[in-house]
C-alpha cells in the first residue's frame, strides 16, 4: 500500500484553518463605569423555601424534580434538555 503524497499537506491545510478558524476575535462590548453599576444593597433579596421540591435526604437533584421543556440533543453521552 502506497500514501496518498497530498494528503499530509491536506491535513496541515486544515489544522492551520481549523486554528484560524477558532481564533479569539476581538471584543467590542463597552463594560459601564463603576458609578453607573447599582451596589449590591439596592436589590430586593427575597428567600424561597425549597424543601417540598426536594427529597428529605438528597444530596443529588435528578430529572423527576424538573418540569422537562424541550429536548436540545441527544448523544453519545446523553441528553441535553431545556428545564
Amino acid at each position: 500500500m502506497e500514501r496518498d503524497p497530498k494528503l499530509p499537506r491536506i491535513c496541515t491545510f486544515l489544522k492551520l484553518w481549523l486554528h484560524r478558524k477558532h481564533r479569539a476575535k476581538p471584543c467590542s462590548l463597552q463594560l459601564p463605569a463603576p458609578s453607573q453599576l447599582s451596589s449590591p444593597g439596592e436589590g430586593v433579596v427575597k428567600e424561597i423555601n425549597i424543601t417540598h421540591h426536594v427529597k428529605e435526604g438528597s444530596e443529588k437533584a435528578d430529572p423527576s424534580q424538573f418540569e422537562l421543556l424541550k429536548v436540545l440533543g441527544q448523544g453519545s453521552f446523553g441528553k441535553c434538555v431545556i428545564v
